[in-house]
């Protein structure tokens, strides 16, 4: 995973996206997350196909994540969608377990989390 501003894509980040060379680049977030300008960018700087998982909000984005790259995973890993440290925080460990990362309210199970969790059925959820 490699960050970048919303509106511009870091100087440091073409260079190892070039080195990298993936054969797809996924975008994660919609348009206000991460612009039209960086997926332009990106496209220039690689050539390769360059593909945004999105959706109506961070919760929903999540989830388009994880219907992307999970259908059984091993487990899954929940973390509040108010705090970007604690989000990426549980990133390395969803990672190592080749499991997905869902966001969640500080109070409440977002209906779109909890169907993806239906979907999912992991034999073990994580909190972080």
């Amino acid at each position: 995973m490699l960050l970048t501003h919303p509106g511009s894509l870091p100087p440091s980040t073409r260079p190892e996206l070039v080195r990298l060379a993936p054969q797809t680049i996924y975008l994660l977030g919609g348009t206000t997350a991460v612009g039209e300008s960086v997926r332009q960018a990106i496209q220039q700087a690689t050539g390769r196909t360059v593909v945004r998982l999105a959706g109506a909000d961070r919760y929903a984005t999540a989830v388009a994540i994880s219907k992307k790259f999970f259908s059984a995973p091993p487990s899954a890993y929940l973390a509040t969608g108010a705090n970007f440290p604690d989000a990426l925080s549980a990133v390395p460990a969803a990672g190592r377990a080749a499991s997905p990362l869902l966001l969640v309210q500080r109070d409440r199970l977002p209906p779109i989390v909890a169907s993806e969790l239906l979907r999912l059925h992991p034999p073990r959820t994580y909190l972080s």
